[in-house]
Formats: structure tokens, sequence, C-alpha cells
């Protein structure tokens, strides 16, 4: 049953609902508490997803990396009330289904041999996505879905700058003229561009907490400031260009949100000093000099260029329905000779994929959610989530983030949102379309 709770003031920034009429809807059904505690464990472990807990434990060759672990549990958990977590499905997730129900359809009537546990990747996400929605249809959710997303980035950020944990394995090594081999570090073997996009998403978490966008007590104001630090000194440390592309678009989208009064200086100011602090470690930085140089100067995006030019020239070959999940890497190698190759990119992976088909459906559905968080960013949950969302699709530019659970966890968090507003408008004014009515105050 949905009921309404004028706990709910918190959530406009600079509003008071003791003034306003209705509140924003909390859907009792969607709490549940085993689910909310495996859901925050799970996000947690996000930040740790490299670790395969078979090293130490081996199990028939099971990787058992901890989110791997926590995403089964919370499968398993959300069966208990399957009618609330599961058979409740928002028209986005139909729209993206079909870029993943093709993807998988094709690929299976493919002759080449691709390995289960990464064509159903897709699959998976997918399911985690129509869990998380119906999970953050509740405020307290909403709570645990950011601090866990803060501590988890945090954490993991502070464990690579301190070396913890890191090995030899962690360390990419890269020539620089007039230095040598210099290093550049991810944490727990992860790969260095994909932890430094996901160490973006904490860096803008970090500061909404701060400016107050996101809900939360002074306690979390300085986890955020200290997760915003640690964020910065790590993506530096990965020599990632593309992480500092997306954490840039990141700040520069938390400049359009609707705060009031005098956090709208802090507003345009954090994220200024946020940017010239990375910049300034970028420019100090060897590694990063010599990338952004070679970048600039030949041109040269390791290979990226080559690589959607060939996507492009395969595109025509299978333009309705591409190639399937996986199977279309394999396409890219055999252009180039080699046995697997990503595009390096969300949309061309999408693309390649499920053709037009899936392609159309997955923008239409990203490009509304972009509108709506966008166009309701003076709800916090709205805001915030309009900013991980511009924050991971700036990842996909340069990397294949569509195999990353962080990634749908940012859709999910839009798509909440928007079923969040919508419930809303349609109990504020029962009269109005969606699309006519105002925002409210």
């Amino acid at each position: 049953m949905m009921r309404f709770r004028s706990g709910h003031a918190q959530l406009l920034s600079g509003t008071s609902y003791a003034k306003s009429p209705c509140a924003l809807p909390d859907d009792s059904s969607a709490q549940h508490l085993i689910p909310q505690f495996v859901f925050a464990a799970f996000i947690i472990s996000l930040a740790f997803d490299s670790i395969d807990l078979g090293h130490f434990h081996t199990l028939g060759g099971i990787n058992l990396a901890p989110s791997k672990l926590l995403g089964v549990i919370l499968f398993l958990s959300a069966l208990t009330s399957p009618r609330t977590l599961l058979f409740r499905v928002s028209h986005h997730v139909w729209l993206i289904s079909v870029y993943a129900l093709i993807g998988l359809g094709v690929a299976f009537l493919r002759p080449e041999v691709v390995s289960a546990n990464r064509l159903l990747t897709i699959p998976q996400n997918i399911v985690l996505v129509i869990i998380s929605v119906n999970l953050l249809r509740s405020e307290k959710n909403w709570i645990w879905f950011w601090r866990a997303l803060l501590i988890g980035v945090a954490l993991a950020a502070w464990l690579q700058v301190l070396r913890i944990g890191v090995s030899e394995s962690d360390l990419a090594a890269e020539y620089v003229p007039g230095f040598g081999q210099l290093d550049r570090t991810s944490a727990m073997g992860e790969d260095a561009n994909l932890a430094a996009c996901f160490r973006s998403l904490g860096l803008v978490t970090g500061i909404m907490f701060l400016l107050g966008s996101i809900p939360g007590s002074r306690l979390w104001k300085i986890v955020g400031v200290v997760c915003a630090v640690g964020t910065v000194l790590a993506i530096n440390e990965t020599g990632s260009r593309g992480g500092v592309l997306a954490a840039a678009v990141g700040l520069l989208s938390i400049m359009f949100l609707r705060l009031r009064g005098a956090s709208r200086l802090m507003q345009l100011a954090i994220p200024i000093i946020a940017m010239l602090f990375m910049a300034g470690l970028v420019i100090q930085s060897p590694i990063f000099n010599t990338r952004l140089e070679r970048t600039l100067t030949i041109g040269d995006t390791a290979n990226r260029v080559d690589i959607y030019t060939a996507c492009i020239e395969l595109f025509r070959a299978s333009p309705i329905v591409g190639f399937g999940h996986v199977v279309h890497a394999q396409v890219v190698g055999e252009f180039f000779g080699r046995e697997d190759v990503a595009t390096h990119n969300l949309f061309l992976a999408v693309l390649l994929s499920s053709g037009l088909v899936g392609l159309i459906p997955f923008l239409w559905s990203i490009l509304l959610l972009l509108i709506n968080t966008f166009r309701f960013r003076h709800i916090a949950y709205c805001g915030a989530s309009f900013v991980l969302l511009t924050c991971a699709l700036a990842a996909g530019i340069g990397l294949n983030v569509e195999a990353k659970k962080w990634f749908w966890l940012a859709i999910s968090a839009a798509i909440a949102s928007d079923e969040l507003v919508r419930q809303h408008k349609a109990t504020c004014f029962p009269s109005k379309s969606f699309r006519n009515s105002k925002p409210a105050v």
C-alpha cells in the first residue's frame, strides 16, 4: 500500500514539506529488511568486484567474486517477495530489455562458441535493475543506496592510494620518456580505466553529500569530503583519461542542480575547486602528461579510432539485429586478426550486440531518463540520479561499461527517480497529465 509521510520534507533541497499539500510517495511494500541489508552490502562489494574468493576457496573453477556472491543472495532474498521486488517492471526496463533479449537470442543462433557466464551477464544485470528499482521505491532504501555507494568507493579509493592490498598484478607499467617505466595503479586487480570511472561516481556522490543534494547528517558530509579527496587521488594514480572525463562531466552536471539559498554559491564553487584540484594533480603526473600529450599531438587513443571505424564497417554487415552479446567482440577481434577486441564504447557495443532493433529503444529510454531527472532535479534524489547517470554515460564514451554492475545501478537510480516523480505527480495532480503539469514546489 502506498503511504505518504511528512518525513519526505528533506527530499526537496531548500523546500519544506510542512506547508506542502502532499509529499513524495513512500512504498511500504518495498521495505524488506533482508533485501535492504543485502542490497547495501552488494553495492559496497562492487568496489571490490575484481576480488575472486575462488583464489582462496576453490569451487570447481567458479568465480566467487563478492559482488557475484551477494548478487545471487540478493536475487534469492527478492524471491521472498516476488510480487513487489520482481514482478513490478518499469516501462524503461522493458525498453532496455529489448537490447538484452535481442543480443542474447542472436548470440545463441551464432555458430561461435561463447561462455555462458559471459553471455548471461547482461540479462543478469537487467534482473538487478528490476530488483533495485523496486527496492528504491522506499525512502529508507534510497538512504542505504547512497551511503553504501559512498562507503564502498571511499574504501576502495583509499586502499588504492595507501597501496593496501595492491600487488604487482595491479600495476600496469607504461614507458614515459625521461621517466622510464611508470605504474598505472588500480585496486585489487581491477582494470585501471574501469576503476577510475567507478571512482568518479564516488567523487560526485561525496560532493553531493557535502552540498546537501543528498540528505545526510554532518557525519556523512565529512565522509563525503574524505571520499571525494580519496577518489581524486585514486583517479590520478590510474592515469585514466576516461576517468578524468567522467569525473569532469559529473562535476559539471552538479552545477546544474537546483540548490537554494546559501548553497547556490557552494554548488558552483565546490565542483570548480574539485576540478582545479584534479587538474593540478594531472599536470604534475608524468604519466598523465605523456598520455594527454600523445592524444593531443599524434591522436593516440589506444587504437580506439581504428576500433570505432571497424565497428561501423561491421555494423553494415548486420544492421538490424547485430551479432549478439559477447559474439560482437569476437567479430571485431576477427577484423583485427585477434581473438577478442572490445568496442571501447557503450553505444557501439549495444549497436553491434542487438543492431538498430536494440539500440533505438535503449537510446530512447536513456534520453527519457536524462530529460525527466534533469527536469525534476530540484528533488534531491532526482538531481543526484541525474548526476550519477551523466557520469556513468560519460564513462561509456571510451569504455565498455555495459558489463559493469555499477553502470546498471546508475540506470536503476534514474529509473527509480522517474517512477517516484510519476507517482508524486499522479497523486498531487490527478486531473493533469505528467507531461503538461508543472514541477511541484
